[in-house]
């Protein structure tokens, strides 16, 4: 909590307010709402105008602002993102004396949904990639899958994603120590391995099958992703 004065400067800071600011009690008091040193900007790093803040929406409109939200940079180069609800505080005459605010820090909350629209970002770019593939856990549960898998392999993808790999198709492979899954996990490079799947239409494919190791973001690997390449007509030509 925070008590601005008619003025804009800070006269009251509690120490909760201290700590989401990381200011002392005489810094803050020494400061104006809009002072320079705290780098305001919006989420995204943008300049934040002045007529947006709190202080002055209060002061123009002598009504109470709710979630104005907005960032502060501190001295370390890093950045708290804050959600502001304030009200105006009024003399006998009923006159702008000021206001009071609330601050609270909603930087784990902002993260965490960049985070979750980054990855559904890689999830539609994933869905769009022309080579079909899938996402498979270190756990052998199929994670993603996208749509050129799903047209080549003729299934449907609420079929088969959550399901263990082994159970959607059985590759020559599966269940023994060169599954590629396991050879990632064991610090050898995955290989590629031809296999002919018959498809639900009854029609066969051959498919060339690869895999990569799938990374977090220590570089752990967390699982593999598998691309199958439909190499049928190269093997006919072969044959011919």
């Amino acid at each position: 909590i925070i008590h601005v004065d008619a003025a804009g400067r800070i006269q009251f800071a509690n120490p909760k307010a201290e700590e989401v600011l990381r200011l002392s009690k005489s810094e803050i008091s020494n400061r104006v709402y809009n002072d320079p040193q705290w780098q305001i900007t919006d989420f995204e790093g943008h300049p934040f105008p002045d007529e947006e803040l709190p202080f002055v929406q209060v002061r123009k409109s002598l009504r109470p602002v709710f979630d104005v939200r907005h960032a502060i940079r501190h001295k370390d180069g890093s950045s708290t993102f804050l959600s502001i609800n304030a009200a105006p505080l009024f003399d006998r005459d009923k006159a702008f004396n000021g206001m009071v605010a609330t601050i609270e820090d909603v930087t784990q909350i902002h993260l965490a949904r960049r985070e979750l629209r980054r990855k559904a970002s890689e999830v539609e770019q994933l869905s769009e990639i022309s080579i079909p593939l899938v996402l498979i856990s270190r756990n052998f549960e199929i994670l993603r899958a996208n749509n050129a898998f799903c047209r080549a392999l003729q299934v449907r993808k609420d079929d088969i994603v959550g399901k263990m790999c082994h159970e959607i198709w059985q590759g020559p492979r599966c269940k023994t120590d060169n599954c590629l899954l396991k050879l990632a996990l064991a610090a050898k490079e995955p290989d590629s391995y031809e296999v002919q799947r018959e498809l639900p239409d009854k029609t066969r494919k051959d498919l060339l099958v690869q895999a990569k190791p799938y990374r977090d973001e220590a570089g752990n690997i967390t699982g593999i992703v598998e691309t199958f390449t439909d190499i049928s007509k190269e093997k006919q030509s072969t044959e011919q």
